[in-house]
């Protein structure tokens, strides 16, 4: 799961630090992936994902305007208003703005407060709308999904989604296994061959 929030994030962090000189609710209208933020990502969330990605040597995540905007761009997705007005884009800058000076705050100071910051807990029932999504393209999955059938924790809403993720190495564990009975055309030799 968290693989899929980090992915999440860093595509939205790219592509508001491709589009850095423009407002994020313009920046926003490129994002092809709204559907799976707003069922995977939640502020409090990626403020502890950004923490672990600014300290990578990718100058994209560690740039605080590209983060507030980003932040601005999920907690828009989670408010879902139709149309932005400035009163609701001026509600959503100050939000963020607050939780990023709150976070920075308490990482700043020592243990007992560290203790007290507010982690978003993990989702624990399968239930819950967020497990029932394509593990490649993170959509909501149809009735005649594709579950795995060696490990039975992953599901893909289409045989193309499976191969996709078949191709990416180190992705599935059970990717392998999927190749050689799903797709034994592409097999040659008995060694698989890239897809």
């Amino acid at each position: 799961m968290r693989w899929i929030e980090a992915n999440l994030l860093k595509e939205l962090l790219e592509l508001v630090a491709k589009n850095k000189n423009r407002p994020w609710n313009l920046t926003m209208r490129e994002h092809k992936h709204r559907t799976q933020v707003r069922l995977w990502l939640k502020t409090e969330r990626c403020l502890d994902i950004w923490d672990i990605l600014r300290t990578s040597k990718n100058n994209t995540y560690s740039d605080n305007g590209v983060f507030r905007d980003t932040m601005c761009i999920v907690q828009y997705y989670h408010v879902q208003g139709q149309k932005l007005t400035i009163q609701e884009k001026e509600a959503i800058e100050s939000t963020v703005s607050r939780l990023i000076k709150e976070h920075n705050t308490l990482n700043k100071v020592p243990n007992e407060a560290a203790l007290q910051q507010h982690y978003v807990k993990p989702e624990l029932f399968s239930k819950n709308k967020n497990f029932n999504v394509c593990f490649e393209c993170y959509l909501p999955l149809p009735a005649c999904r594709i579950r795995c059938e060696l490990c039975s924790l992953v599901s893909f809403c289409n045989l193309h989604c499976l191969e996709v993720n078949c191709r990416r190495p180190n992705c599935h564990p059970c990717s392998e296994y999927l190749k050689l009975k799903l797709f034994p055309e592409k097999v040659i030799n008995g060694t698989p061959s890239p897809l």
